[in-house]
């Protein structure tokens, strides 16, 4: 726990008189491509105010189900069941929870910095405050955390929660040094076992979270263009050569085009800067010319712009729009999928993914900017999609941005993990992003992991209040 003699304290409590609580009509909750609806919920103020609410609410025999929210940015809802579509695919995939006494919690008022320990070199944050949000605090301090979400709008607790990785090579959880929970009887629990840190939503309402931090520092991006995927193909053919490659860089990125049939592969690498005005970079990376100045991309219809070679303070760099979250302007629907591959799988799945696209036209419409592949450690958590279940000391992850009706949609994802399948490849998916078989089906080979996840989380929720049977988690934790 922060010392007190080092400890710069921030928030503020309010009343629950002052909180906004509606039961009597409909809220509607939208997410980036859909909708929840519900006739309970409420926006907590701060703790005490979770804690007062949740234990009222107890005292009278419900609720029977609790979702939690924060900013509204997975695509999936692998906890909940939700009921039928009220709007046609083409409009995004409008659902309602089909239990009447579900109780929605929206953290976002819970956004804020509790505490500052500079001694031990740790920040608390309530749950539903944003990573731009704390990573502007930090600053302040000369501060900073050592991994970065790459769409730094969603909350700290709900992006770490599905196992996300952010921009660099761990998932954001992994700088989780304990988070506080309240239950559905409104008690509170300390939890400081890493393994519990993707949560997934079913261990509770996280209501803040402690996070080591780090002293502010600087990255330096390097773009490398190779004309042809081909080019790389050796590289991946040696996962030692790869494991040298990413241990010597911060976090290294590749975008591979599917519109051009040799596949062009942008590469981004980032290492950590001596400073700001640290501007060395090497000419050449495996015989790939540098990329100085910016480029211009058509990405569902929007043009964008995008720094290639830079070097600047962290929060700079690391968030990466160019694959777009939800642009306003888009001409159709907007959806992510996301993918990950053992290392020593990676060739073969990359090849698989280019033949389902070679085979595909649509795949062209749907991902007008191809896919990103991403490196990520593996770890220990229970339920993250990178457990270290095959033993391999970093996965890829396939990032996809996908435009277009939720049936095309789903016809590429099909195909792609068709493709997997046929090239004998094991994957796993994010949790809150889309799939065509299912996170329960995709993430099954997990089971022996969920299992002991499921009997910690029957610790803190024995009635499932957090937990729908028929899910697609229910399905695989209480199988």
């Amino acid at each position: 726990m922060p010392s007190t003699s080092s400890t710069v304290s921030t928030a503020c409590s309010c009343s629950s008189s002052q909180n906004e609580i509606a039961r009597s009509r409909k809220k509607t909750i939208r997410n980036f491509n859909g909708t929840l609806m519900t006739r309970n919920y409420i926006r907590p103020e701060s703790q005490e105010d979770l804690v007062e609410q949740m234990q009222s609410m107890h005292a009278m025999g419900r609720p029977k189900k609790i979702a939690v929210v924060g900013a509204f940015s997975s695509f999936a809802f692998p906890q909940m069941e939700v009921g039928n579509d009220e709007a046609s695919p083409e409009d995004g995939n409008c659902s309602e929870l089909p239990h009447a006494g579900t109780l929605i919690v929206d953290m976002g008022l819970m956004n804020k910095v509790v505490s500052l320990d500079k001694g031990q070199s740790c920040v608390t944050v309530e749950a539903g405050i944003s990573w731009e949000s704390l990573v502007r605090f930090l600053k302040e301090h000369e501060l900073a955390v050592e991994n970065l979400s790459a769409y730094t709008k969603v909350t700290v607790a709900g992006a770490a929660g599905t196992g996300t990785h952010g921009s660099g090579s761990n998932i954001l959880a992994s700088q989780f040094l304990s988070m506080q929970i309240v239950d559905a009887k409104g008690q509170l629990h300390c939890i400081r076992d890493p393994k519990l840190f993707t949560h997934l939503g079913v261990l509770g309402i996280v209501s803040t979270i402690t996070l080591r931090c780090v002293p502010l520092f600087y990255i330096k991006q390097s773009c490398y263009r190779f004309p042809e995927w081909a080019m790389l193909e050796n590289l991946f053919g040696s996962e030692r050569l790869m494991v040298k490659v990413l241990e010597e860089n911060f976090s290294m990125m590749l975008r591979i085009s599917i519109k051009d049939a040799s596949h062009p592969v942008l590469c981004f690498l980032r290492k950590k800067a001596v400073d700001g005005m640290d501007d060395s970079h090497s000419e050449t990376f495996f015989e790939a010319p540098l990329v100085r100045g910016c480029l211009s991309n058509n990405y569902g219809g929007r043009q964008s712009t995008e720094k290639t070679t830079l070097t600047d303070c962290y929060d700079a760099v690391l968030p990466d729009h160019s694959t777009l979250s939800r642009p306003s302007d888009a001409p159709m629907p907007y959806y992510q999928g996301e993918y990950f591959v053992p290392l020593a799988d990676g060739l073969e799945a990359i090849n698989a993914f280019l033949m389902q696209a070679k085979k595909n036209a649509s795949f062209e419409k749907v991902l007008p900017s191809g896919f990103k592949i991403r490196f990520v450690r593996s770890d220990d958590h229970y339920m993250s999609p990178c457990t270290n279940l095959p033993c391999t000391p970093f996965f890829l992850a396939f990032q996809l941005s996908l435009y277009g009706s939720y049936a095309e949609v789903d016809a590429v994802l099909k195909d792609i993990e068709d493709g997997f399948q046929h090239a004998n490849v094991l994957f796993t998916s994010h949790w809150g992003k889309c799939t065509h078989g299912g996170h329960a089906e995709i993430n099954g080979h997990m089971k022996d992991q969920a299992e002991l996840f499921n009997k910690k989380r029957a610790m803190f929720d024995p009635d499932n209040c957090f937990l729908w049977e028929n899910s697609e988690l229910g399905k695989l934790l209480l199988a």
